[in-house]
């Protein structure tokens, strides 16, 4: 029985009834009539909380072994692993190529040609082997370059874009000249591009064309070497 239970008058006059006691009887009347002390309540009701308890406590203790022999490692549904589509797997290779400084032989491989066009919005075209070049000289001349990406994802059949690319790095190596303009001696400079969207069309395992979308006013090798303090004006012609 509930403490709360023992004290609201209704429970009371209901119980007292029970033992004989009219209706509307007092506390006081009934120890009298029954002979029952302040005490008997108490042992009475520490009687019923002690059987309560126990009873909680033996259905905890089963509640624990239920658990405990019902407890195993969950499996990693199948779902959660990442999948990547094989032109994504190609496009992804071609990333991480970037990332470890790959020689301008293996940058080539990706490409199904030398001559494959990779095209920007405000510039001319140049080739995958021109650009394969250009990375070779930003190697040498920034060591820690690195390139970071959202995601890479398929966006419809044979073109895979690459999400919000930044590239980052410190000019510690060689000096720095991008394509016809002087080479910067080594200024130590940190520098960091706007991002850009890279579209790449994928055919048979090998890029065919790759397209480069700036998202800010600096990227490419162009934003490196103005970073760095370079100037991209042609010097006048010399008489």
């Amino acid at each position: 029985m509930k403490l709360k239970t023992l004290f609201q008058p209704k429970k009371w006059l209901a119980t007292s009834s029970k033992h004989g006691n009219a209706v509307g009887s007092t506390d006081k009347e009934y120890r009298a009539s029954h002979g029952s002390s302040s005490d008997t309540l108490s042992n009475d009701y520490s009687d019923s909380t002690m059987g309560n308890s126990s009873k909680r406590h033996s259905s905890q203790k089963n509640n624990k072994n239920r658990k405990s022999k019902t407890t195993r490692p969950m499996a990693i549904p199948e779902l959660v692993v990442e999948y990547k589509t094989p032109n994504e797997k190609v496009i992804t290779a071609f990333m991480n190529a970037w990332n470890n400084h790959t020689s301008l032989e293996e940058t080539l491989s990706f490409f199904a040609s030398p001559e494959v066009l990779v095209k920007f919005e405000d510039t001319p075209s140049i080739t995958g082997g021109i650009l394969a070049a250009e990375h070779d000289k930003l190697y040498k001349s920034f060591p820690d370059i690195k390139f970071t990406y959202e995601c890479i994802k398929e966006d419809r059949a044979g073109q895979v874009v690459v999400e919000e690319l930044r590239a980052s790095a410190t000019h510690t190596g060689e000096p720095y000249g991008f394509g016809p303009f002087p080479p910067v001696p080594t200024s130590n400079k940190s520098v960091a591009n706007d991002p850009e969207r890279l579209w790449f069309t994928v055919k048979d395992g090998k890029i065919v064309m790759m397209q480069v979308i700036s998202l800010g006013d600096i990227t490419g090798p162009p934003g490196f070497y103005v970073q760095i303090g370079g100037t991209m004006e042609m010097p006048p012609p010399v008489p």
